[in-house]
């Protein structure tokens, strides 16, 4: 989104646009530069930068891949028509790397090269419109996946053999492995009583939100059955016709770090548009979630990492800011070039101000994708 933040945020400290966290091994906070509606962007990298799993495999994949593969692979052609010299992994562990490396004491960096190379590879973003920072997150991650699976086949048909530390023992890369669930659809056909099911690898999960409720709430709501009656019947294999159905979903495999989308945005048949949903949603620090598959029964607990704020009124405008908290707990705001620490009630405010109580002069600003590591 825009440049600029239509809501005053309050910061504990407002004085640099880079901060030292000396409780963090000297970590420097960085922001990076807005080139007019790129904040959507900005928000996604800074929110994966901090997650210490998927930095800490980017690095290691990096200095691996470039002592197993010579450079003439790079103007190799990628199945997407992409040669791998341009693919998007090896421009975010670039942008990684300057981050990991810039020690000025003010400034922020220009992730210029990245955001180009993002625009000549997907037509969706090649404008100055606003975009979304959930598709733009799914995006990223296929699309590195994509180029990890390229490198792996290289290596396969090379050595002849399988390199684990490249691909999972079920074929997965490192990203799915950091990101991926699984998420179980199951159907009754309420006619013959069939139950069909379906497994769906997922990297993340998207959840309706309600006014008054919790995150909590939220989830245990997506599990609920829903049922599927006139124009939404479902097929049914064993009567060969559509019939009314049971749905209902759950997940059944936890990923090391849980992304949670809240579908904040909803078209409004009345107003031929899509519309924010201002509903207040408390999200906690720590999320204890429970896993079933068949008889196996797991529970785990995440811990709140870092969440991405769309503030304003509509997906077509506003701004998207990154907040993320360190090993001691504190909260830092990236909004664009500006670093700042924050206090935890900021966070708080992002729960949403409700339907009822949000007017134009009164924008909320709502959590939009929650990062929880394990």
């Amino acid at each position: 989104m825009g440049a600029a933040v239509t809501t005053k945020l309050p910061v504990i400290d407002s004085s640099t646009d880079k901060i030292s966290d000396t409780e963090n091994h000297g970590r420097i906070y960085t922001g990076l530069a807005n080139f007019g509606t790129t904040c959507y962007c900005n928000s996604v990298i800074q929110s994966l930068y901090y997650c210490s799993p998927f930095r800490q495999q980017l690095f290691e994949y990096d200095k691996m891949i470039n002592s197993m593969l010579e450079k003439s692979v790079l103007r190799t052609v990628m199945p997407t028509g992409t040669k791998r010299q341009d693919a998007l992994l090896l421009h975010l562990t670039n942008l990684f790397y300057e981050l990991e490396n810039f020690k000025k004491v003010t400034g922020f960096l220009s992730p210029h090269k990245f955001i180009s190379e993002v625009k000549m590879q997907n037509l969706m973003f090649n404008n100055d419109e606003h975009h979304d920072a959930h598709e733009f997150l799914h995006f990223l991650l296929n699309d590195v996946i994509e180029s990890i699976r390229f490198d792996s086949n290289i290596l396969k048909n090379r050595i002849k053999q399988k390199h684990c530390c490249i691909m999972l023992d079920d074929e997965k890369t490192w990203v799915e492995n950091i990101f991926g669930g699984t998420v179980q659809s199951k159907t009754k056909c309420l006619t013959c009583e069939r139950v069909s099911v379906v497994n769906q690898a997922v990297l993340d999960i998207s959840i309706e939100t309600s006014e008054n409720s919790t995150l909590s709430d939220c989830l245990l709501r997506s599990t609920n059955k829903e049922y599927m009656q006139d124009i939404d019947k479902v097929f049914c294999e064993c009567c060969n016709s559509l019939q009314e159905s049971e749905r209902s979903m759950r997940m059944v495999k936890s990923p090391k770090v849980l992304a949670i989308h809240l579908k904040r945005f909803k078209f409004v048949e009345k107003f031929q548009q899509h519309r924010k949903l201002q509903h207040k949603v408390e999200f906690s620090d720590t999320l204890d979630f429970n896993f079933e598959d068949g008889d196996a029964h797991s529970s785990h607990s995440y811990r709140l990492r870092s969440v991405i704020a769309h503030l304003g009124n509509g997906p077509m405008e506003g701004h998207y800011v990154a907040m993320v908290r360190d090993t001691s707990c504190s909260w830092t705001l990236f909004d664009d070039d500006i670093v700042e620490k924050i206090d935890a009630d900021l966070v708080k405010m992002c729960y949403g101000c409700g339907e009822k109580r949000t007017t134009k002069r009164n924008s909320s600003q709502t959590g939009y994708i929650l990062f929880y590591e394990l």
